[in-house]
């Protein structure tokens, strides 16, 4: 295993266990800063060197901001909860996001939740060296769309990670280079509805030329907290 991907795996179950201590804080009248604050203060006591990025917690039609703020929005039953969040370790980033429900959640987000998880599933089966960025990024992009959601889905489907939190390789929808045997990439396809809510699922993967290995341990199923 390379030095990189040595940093990056042990980033990334620092982060797991950031996630997983923070899901016993969450729960009604707490607010997203509180929660931010409290990824710090867990990141640091699990042995991160630090952040890879401000964490996003974004609760109910925040949520709809895919690079919302945390802010003194207190979590309100029937919402769904948007966790995006990463450490450095030995100068490496990881980079995950999760979703949570404070309660059970509607029938739109549930139906928006698991498009987006089928994108995804499809999008991570089908990664692997060689492939061209854009057609990884058409895979997911496909299904969101053909499910009536394509105008919600407004950012690319992933990004490189190593040293740098957001890296080559890129995978928008124009974007033609080849993926490399090695490179550490997220797949993180999105819904978000304007005023109502957004869905986000993260993994990292390194490819490899037969396909690609899944990087990210944490659960996907939809927690209702």
């Amino acid at each position: 295993m390379s030095t990189k991907l040595k940093h990056i795996e042990k980033a990334q179950r620092i982060t797991e266990r950031v996630f997983d201590e923070l899901l016993k804080e969450v729960r009604a009248g707490r607010t997203e800063r509180e929660l931010a604050r409290l990824i710090r203060t867990l990141a640091k006591r699990h042995g991160a060197d630090g952040l890879s990025f401000d964490p996003i917690v974004a609760a109910g039609r925040s949520a709809a901001d895919p690079h919302a703020k945390p802010g003194n929005r207190k979590l309100r039953r029937g919402q769904l909860l948007m966790i995006d969040l990463g450490v450095r370790s030995g100068g490496y980033c990881s980079d995950m996001t999760r979703m949570v429900a404070i309660g059970p959640p509607t029938a739109e987000a549930r139906k928006a939740y698991g498009i987006v998880l089928r994108a995804q599933r499809a999008a991570i089966r089908a990664a692997r060296a060689g492939m061209v960025a854009r057609d990884l990024d058409a895979v997911a992009r496909g299904i969101i769309a053909r499910a009536g959601y394509g105008k919600y889905f407004v950012h690319a489907l992933g990004h490189g990670v190593g040293r740098n939190i957001h890296q080559d390789p890129r995978l928008t929808p124009k974007r033609r280079h080849r993926l490399k045997a090695g490179d550490v990439i997220t797949v993180e396809p999105g819904i978000y509805l304007p005023g109502r809510l957004g869905v986000r699922i993260e993994d990292m993967l390194v490819l490899t030329a037969r396909g690609n290995r899944n990087l990210t341990g944490t659960p996907k199923r939809l927690r209702v907290l």
